[in-house]
């Protein structure tokens, strides 16, 4: 990556309150969506503005499935939007969005768009997981 783009590294789900992504999530507890960006040294000292935002898709029942925030994150790198170089937005999912989806397989898309003028756009899917 150069100093003027913009990556996305990963995207993975885990249970609220722990840090480590898994593949199997009880519906139950809810979960959380990690997006994890990286910015170059100019495009982040420069303030870029920014735009991320997901798509949950349960593929089981071929529908999404609603995360918050549900306008995604949007705002000015090298501000508490995005302080540093590499950065984390996570998003959740409450437990009610998830009764009834038990053993149900999903994924999640991700982008990130970078720059007003020819902004840098990056997309990332997770690995597939199941609801329990």
């Amino acid at each position: 990556m150069g100093p003027n783009d913009v990556d996305l590294a990963r995207v993975f789900v885990r249970e609220p309150g722990t840090a480590v992504g898994d593949d199997s999530i009880p519906a139950a507890s809810g979960l959380e969506i990690v997006v994890e960006a990286e910015a170059g040294s100019a495009i982040h000292g420069q303030g870029a503005q920014f735009l991320t935002n997901i798509v949950v898709r349960d593929l089981t029942a071929n529908n999404n499935i609603p995360a918050n925030p549900a306008t995604g994150f949007s705002g000015t790198m090298a501000t508490a939007a995005w302080q540093n170089f590499d950065h984390q937005f996570v998003f959740n999912i409450a437990a009610a969005a998830l009764t009834g989806r038990q053993n149900h397989l999903c994924e999640v898309l991700a982008f990130l768009k970078a720059g007003l003028v020819n902004p840098d756009v990056e997309f990332a899917t997770s690995y597939t997981f199941i609801l329990t």
